[in-house]
């Protein structure tokens, strides 16, 4: 199985460097970001056309699928993670939001995280879990795009073969691959559930 995700296109947030909710809509550079990533997408031919159900996503997967060639499904399983209110409009790297960032990577105040509208650690890669069965469950042969978000993605991607928690030299480099990837960019999996028992299924091109 091939699974193509692609982050959406650029919101004002984005752009600013905001956490954001999750009825950000794209700002003009953003819709030409994923019309210029519609042909590529499309000749990938998928067999499954699955977005995150924010605004952004759903606009991204609605401009790539202009001429209403696939259906597409809505699937929350792969959403951003969902941000405390209370950070929602913040810089990414302000002095909140870094000491927001470092106790969530590490599991800290998660009970308080889940009051103020937020995902905890272990609930946000619970989710991932979840959504890397739900590929699982689809056929051998599919061709999956999954417009998605960049926490999201990296997160699949680090946790696609791993169960342990991360160390702390680990979640920095995660924390530096999310926030390089590009708007609209295409990480490439693949599953192949006929490896033997103790091989990782998943592999990351």
């Amino acid at each position: 199985m091939n699974i193509y995700f692609v982050r959406h296109g650029e919101t004002e947030f984005n752009h600013t460097h905001r956490h954001q909710p999750d009825d950000v809509s794209l700002n003009d550079h953003g819709r030409q970001q994923a019309e210029r990533v519609r042909d590529s997408v499309l000749a990938l031919k998928p067999t499954h056309f699955i977005t995150s159900t924010h605004t952004r996503a759903v606009e991204t997967a609605e401009i790539i699928n202009e001429a209403g060639e696939y259906e597409i499904e809505l699937n929350e399983l792969f959403r951003e993670l969902e941000r405390p209110v209370h950070i929602q409009g913040k810089k990414h790297f302000g002095l909140r939001s870094l000491f927001y960032i470092y106790q969530w990577f590490f599991g800290l105040r998660n009970r308080y995280w889940e009051k103020s509208g937020g995902e905890s650690h272990n609930m946000f890669v619970n989710r991932v879990k979840q959504a890397r069965a739900y590929l699982e469950s689809l056929p051998e042969d599919a061709v999956v795009v999954v417009v998605s978000h960049s926490v999201f993605i990296n997160f699949f991607v680090e946790h696609v073969c791993r169960e342990r928690l991360l160390s702390t030299k680990e979640a920095f480099n995660l924390l530096m691959k999310i926030t390089s990837l590009e708007n609209t960019e295409i990480t490439h999996v693949t599953y192949n559930p006929d490896f033997g028992d103790g091989v990782c299924k998943w592999g990351v091109l």
